[in-house]
């Protein structure tokens, strides 16, 4: 919709004109998304840190500058954070993935709302619990056309995936499962594409084999912390007084 498109564009000016530092980390995210993977299995560059160290700032302005360098990234953003998304709902997931598709296509993504009021509409005439009425399955009516709506776009998908300490949380067999619902996109033909993710600590170590690489943050120096400090209207105090913080 206008208004997602409207809410990413905003969220991407806030992170660039308040972004400092992290410049080999971004040169790292960088090099990774030169080689999506056109084939299964896939795998993910993490980045851990402890809470509130800038995983997420990082993530963001990393695709900012993804898109601005090469418009053929289409970027949708999974947040575990937030209610509602449950990788044992396949179909949820597959259809929120489809929602941010279409809105970032705009007026090409007619058939991908027609696949997704379709898939809806099956899923609610279903009164079983989730699990076991076919939402643990990716519906294939949504994902072919989502494959070929992306491909006749020249687009390609860049996954974010985020506060996957979530899942891990929620059980070992929740990180994997996530990927595997990743591999099965891929094998539909919704490829090629690149992952990123981020979490706390050990978020991935359920599914170590699918970490192509990791970034594990520290904190910025402390001249960095303070233009970060100066840009929120406080100067002078970072190398006095404050251990260095991400942003």
């Amino acid at each position: 919709s206008a208004l997602t498109r409207r809410e990413a564009e905003e969220r991407r000016s806030r992170v660039a004109a308040g972004f400092v530092g992290r410049d080999a980390e971004l040169a790292t995210i960088r090099s990774w998304l030169g080689t999506p993977r056109a084939t299964p299995p896939a795998s993910a560059l993490f980045v851990g840190g402890t809470p509130g160290i800038g995983k997420t700032t990082l993530l963001a302005e990393a695709v900012r500058r993804a898109v601005a360098e090469d418009p053929r990234w289409l970027p949708v953003r999974l947040d575990f954070d937030r209610a509602g998304l449950d990788v044992r709902d396949e179909l949820g997931l597959t259809l929120e993935l489809a929602r941010q598709v279409a809105a970032g296509l705009g007026e090409h993504a007619h058939e991908i709302r027609e696949a997704r009021l379709t898939a809806a509409g099956s899923a609610v005439r279903s009164l079983e619990p989730v699990k076991g009425d076919g939402r643990d399955d990716v519906p294939s009516g949504v994902v072919g056309p989502l494959a070929t709506v992306v491909r006749e776009s020249g687009r390609r998908l860049l996954l974010v995936l985020d506060t996957l300490e979530v899942l891990r949380g929620r059980g070992e067999t929740h990180s994997p499962r996530l990927f595997a619902w990743v591999d099965r996109l891929m094998e539909q033909g919704l490829a090629p594409l690149a992952v990123i993710a981020a979490g706390r600590g050990d978020a991935l170590d359920s599914a170590g084999e699918r970490v192509g690489r990791r970034i594990d943050l520290g904190g910025l120096d402390p001249a960095k912390a303070d233009r970060v400090l100066t840009g929120l209207g406080v100067t002078g105090v970072a190398g006095e007084c404050c251990e260095p913080v991400g942003t």
